[in-house]
């Protein structure tokens, strides 16, 4: 299988390169879902290529070898087992390396919300892999946490660099406005304590949509447990739309109101930050790592139990200016804590203190 290799472009950047040696690149072994963080990784004017964990898998032990050597420093984003096999390797063979963390692996795995063997093996073999490591990127503190709580001696190796999206493709577009309110969310249907609360709150929520004249919700994700959320729905009598899984979210996010989000799980959730671009007023659940996604009372609201999901959900729909007001506020909070130069700064920092040693 022929290899997927993105050549890195470090004249797009938006810093000097704090490196101060422009010809020293990195790798990025890439995860799904990247494409905000390579704008970022673009911003910072350092030199980086980008390859597929199946890529690196399909190149072999010895061609990996040569093309790690290649690098001055690794960035392993994720735990896939590709990624894996690449951050091991570097572990062996001494290279500087840095684990990038957008989930808690044990805990999901401990649930049963993740359970391939890739997953299992990370979990008992984390230990030295994560100690050798430059640094632990997280996306957010709440990860840090529980990654320190697992292992205390990282502590000080914990950096906190949030997931970046593309400000530019994200912009809301008023022409899509309609005289109706719709509600919307976007959630993996492969873990059931994502999705767990929306079976809790069906029967409110579907007195509360027959409450409202003109008001329409859609729920928007793929995953195992789609058909049965969505038929628990259709029984109780909930008008839904189940929308699956689409490659259009924005223009879904470019019909909404309001966006809310239910989980138990989430280390960060970047359908949230992705909502708040798009000038909508985010209503999510106070626990994980949701809460540092969102500017509670400014660019929406974080609820505790079910009734304060219903009670600040009826509050929006309610107040039209509240919206409004909610947000701007939404989009100015992502353009100053996720936008691609911001979190593209937060990589020079750290990548820059390697060089510094």
């Amino acid at each position: 299988m022929e290899s997927k290799v993105v050549p890195s472009d470090a004249t797009r950047g938006g810093y000097e390169n704090s490196l101060g040696k422009p010809n020293k690149e990195y790798l990025f072994l890439c995860s799904s879902r990247f494409e905000g963080t390579k704008i970022a990784l673009d911003e910072t004017g350092i030199n980086f290529d980008y390859i597929f964990p199946s890529s690196l898998a399909s190149r072999g032990i010895s061609l990996g070898a040569r093309l790690l050597k290649r690098y001055c420093g690794v960035i392993i984003d994720g735990h896939r087992i590709g990624l894996v096999g690449g951050g091991f390797y570097s572990w062996v063979k001494g290279f500087d390396y840095f684990v990038r963390l957008k989930g808690d692996v044990w805990h999901e795995t401990s649930v049963g919300a993740l359970s391939s063997w890739s997953n299992r093996l990370w979990v008992k073999l984390g230990d030295g892999y994560l100690n050798e490591a430059k640094s632990i990127l997280v996306v957010s503190k709440y990860l840090g946490d529980r990654v320190v709580s697992r292992y205390p001696s990282l502590d000080q190796k914990i950096r906190v660099i949030p997931p970046a999206i593309d400000v530019n493709y994200f912009v809301k577009n008023e022409k899509m406005r309609s005289d109706s309110l719709r509600l919307i969310t976007v959630t993996n249907f492969d873990h059931w304590k994502k999705i767990s609360p929306l079976i809790e709150y069906a029967d409110q929520l579907r007195d509360f949509l027959k409450s409202i004249d003109g008001i329409s919700i859609d729920i928007l994700g793929g995953g195992k447990y789609l058909d049965k959320v969505a038929e628990t729905f259709e029984h109780k009598g909930v008008n839904a739309h189940f929308r699956g899984y689409v490659d259009n979210v924005k223009e879904y996010l470019d019909s909404g109101d309001i966006y809310f989000h239910l989980s138990e799980l989430d280390s960060f959730g970047k359908a949230v930050i992705e909502a708040q671009a798009m000038q909508l007023p985010a209503v999510v659940s106070n626990s994980g790592g949701l809460p540092e996604t969102i500017r509670d009372k400014k660019t929406g609201f974080l609820v505790c139990n079910q009734e304060d999901f219903f009670d600040k959900l009826y509050e929006l729909v309610e107040n039209e200016k509240m919206r409004h007001e909610m947000g701007n506020a939404a989009r100015d909070h992502v353009m100053g804590n996720f936008s691609p130069w911001v979190v593209g700064k937060k990589f020079v920092e750290v990548l820059g203190g390697l060089e510094s040693e």
